[in-house]
């Protein structure tokens, strides 16, 4: 079992095992030709994609047959992985999809989508700072093909 060292866009390192690292498929390519990997990962993000690598690798490894111990085990984690802010969470799902740790992204996914649920669409271009749909252009042709129609824009 070999070791890999992680490394963080501001110089912070994290260090693993190639097995650990399984799960992650482009640290898995990069790990089995270098030992260490410099990313452009925030060191929050990646503490966190390291924290899940190591839960995950850990949990199936673990001998038990019992599988709601399992899922209740998973449950937990996951459930306190992704109690962060929105900032966080946003950078932990690019970090996730740029090291293509799919169980990472699932969750983070996951609880993305459960917070856009709650929200307006005008909280939701706030949140990604989408200014308008449209080019002010767009919306002269929207208005006057809507004029054109006899409806009133809004």
């Amino acid at each position: 079992m070999t070791t890999v060292t992680l490394v963080a866009e501001d110089g912070t390192s994290f260090t693993l095992t190639d097995r650990e690292l399984l799960h992650a498929r482009s640290f898995t390519a990069i790990s089995s030709l270098e030992d260490h990997i410099t990313t452009d990962i925030s060191a929050f993000a990646l503490s966190k994609c390291v924290e899940a690598l190591k839960f995950y690798h850990s949990i199936s490894t673990k001998e038990s047959s019992d599988e709601y111990v399992y899922y209740a085990e998973k449950a937990v984690f996951e459930a306190e992985f992704i109690a962060v802010t929105n900032e966080q969470l946003f950078d932990m799902v690019l970090s996730a999809s740029k090291i293509e740790f799919e169980s990472m992204l699932e969750v983070c996914t996951a609880a993305l989508s459960k917070i856009l649920e709650t929200l307006s669409i005008g909280e939701i271009r706030d949140l990604f700072g989408v200014e308008d749909d449209f080019s002010p252009e767009e919306k002269q042709q929207v208005e006057d093909e809507l004029a054109a129609l006899g409806i009133v824009s809004q």
